[in-house]
């Protein structure tokens, strides 16, 4: 939807079903099979060791944007506020804090002022470190594998500043808003949270035919 991924990933059935999306990960999963000979589990151990380092590049990334969203929400005087931190719950009594003007997110987890710095920590010594072992002796595959998705990453984040020619933000002029469409996703996400959707969507069912509604409930419709 925003141009990092080829279109064709976006075709979906009439009732919303991303299926070229599902084959392709449905593709990849019958790498499995590899193991079925000696020979090809070691490949099979390449991938995994690959889709392990992607991992955590990919969660150490998430941090480094949580944390930068977070500077960005201090820069332009935006309470960092969550539901949760208002209402009673078995462990905590209310302590009668009321929510300062301002945006009220759905939900805050405690301590985020400094585990995020933490993870970020533990998830660039991990990546750093991950492939220790090969050096000793040297094992090219090893080097590939463990550190190709680190390199990777680097790549095509300079790749995309140089082909889309976008720029580095200051945290007080970061668009956190999405330029009007943040309220138009939260709304959507409220309608969905609260059930909504769901009783939509069993209206819908009901006038299906039976073959139809039987399928969907054999898939947890």
């Amino acid at each position: 939807m925003h141009g990092q991924a080829p279109k064709i990933f976006l075709r979906c059935t009439k009732s919303g079903v991303p299926w070229v999306c599902v084959t392709a990960v449905t593709a990849i999963s019958l790498l499995s099979f590899l193991v079925a000979s000696n020979g090809a589990s070691e490949v099979f151990s390449w991938f995994l060791d690959l889709t392990t380092v992607a991992l955590v590049v990919n969660f150490t990334a998430m941090t480094w944007v949580f944390i930068g969203w977070r500077r960005a929400l201090k820069a332009q005087g935006i309470t960092r506020q969550g539901e949760n931190n208002f209402k009673k719950s078995l462990f905590k009594r209310n302590s009668g804090r009321q929510p300062v003007p301002g945006i009220v997110f759905p939900f805050t987890a405690p301590c985020a002022s400094w585990t995020p710095y933490l993870c970020l920590f533990i998830g660039g010594s991990t990546s750093l470190f991950i492939g220790f072992d090969i050096f000793q002796p040297w094992s090219l595959k090893g080097f590939i594998t463990s550190y190709f998705g680190l390199a990777w990453f680097f790549f095509m984040f300079i790749f995309w500043k140089v082909f889309k020619r976008t720029k580095f933000v200051t945290p007080a002029t970061v668009d956190i808003f999405a330029d009007g469409k943040k309220q138009a996703v939260d709304e959507e996400c409220r309608f969905w949270e609260e059930g909504f959707g769901d009783e939509a969507e069993r209206d819908v069912l009901a006038k299906k035919h039976v073959v139809v509604r039987t399928w969907a409930r054999f898939w947890g419709g």
